[in-house]
């Protein structure tokens, strides 16, 4: 009960003391203590933007990692059977991206972004095919040739 009294006059006096200087102006250290505080927040704020590009950029790389995996599974069930895989035609037509508009009541300046958010996330996804497919096609080489190496060892 004592600690949780400390606590509270503790918060109570420090805001006292802020409306002090409020009211009757602080002195200069006061001024000094916040300005380096305020570069001290900002340092803060940077390197918390740093940690959250370096989590995007860590997530990123897993879900291509997943994908990948995905991908070389499918693509054994596609050999396997004989199935060929479907051209992707995953294009966001305008009529849906109008009724997103419309949907959620969007000014202009709302509608560029997101037009251009959804267009860069379709590229990005594009991109990342691109680079899935030439795995897929590596390993597909290398199947080959351990392939053709493990025929060329049988016939001697």
């Amino acid at each position: 009960m004592a600690g949780k009294l400390t606590f509270l006059s503790g918060i109570i006096r420090h805001e006292v003391n802020d409306l002090k200087n409020d009211l009757f102006g602080g002195n200069e250290s006061d001024k000094e203590m916040t300005a380096e505080a305020s570069a001290k927040a900002k340092n803060e704020e940077k390197k918390k933007e740093d940690a959250q590009k370096l989590y995007e950029e860590e997530r990123r790389k897993k879900r291509e990692k997943q994908e990948y995996q995905r991908e070389k599974f499918r693509d054994g069930i596609r050999q396997k059977y004989g199935i060929e895989k479907k051209s992707p035609t995953e294009k966001l037509d305008k009529t849906a991206i109008e009724a997103v508009k419309r949907d959620y009541n969007m000014s202009e300046e709302e509608f560029v972004e997101f037009r251009e958010k959804v267009a860069s996330d379709q590229a990005e996804k594009e991109r990342t095919q691109v680079k899935i497919e030439k795995k897929l096609e590596k390993r597909q080489a290398k199947k080959e040739i351990k392939k053709n190496v493990k025929d060329s060892c049988k016939t001697q």
